[in-house]
């Protein structure tokens, strides 16, 4: 991501964004005293802004995931 606005300020080349097939994911030591409960796994899930996330960290190069697959995937459903 760092290199993204050093390649775009160039005049000889040229930027286009498409879909990709990255999906970066939280996961939980469920052996955890604290994380076994599902509501502390739910809390944490609900305190995670993953738009601001998206917008800073990914400088606005993503969209929030509805499954393992993104969307452009042939096998993609949402149940």
């Amino acid at each position: 991501m760092d290199s993204l606005p050093v390649l775009a300020s160039r005049p000889n080349l040229q930027m286009e964004a498409t879909a990709g097939t990255q999906i970066q994911y939280l996961a939980f030591n469920l052996r955890d005293p604290l994380l076994k409960d599902p509501r502390v796994r739910q809390a944490i899930a609900c305190a995670i802004d993953r738009n601001l996330i998206i917008q800073t960290l990914m400088r606005g190069y993503g969209q929030p995931a509805l499954s393992m697959l993104p969307a452009s995937h042939w096998a993609w459903t949402v149940m």
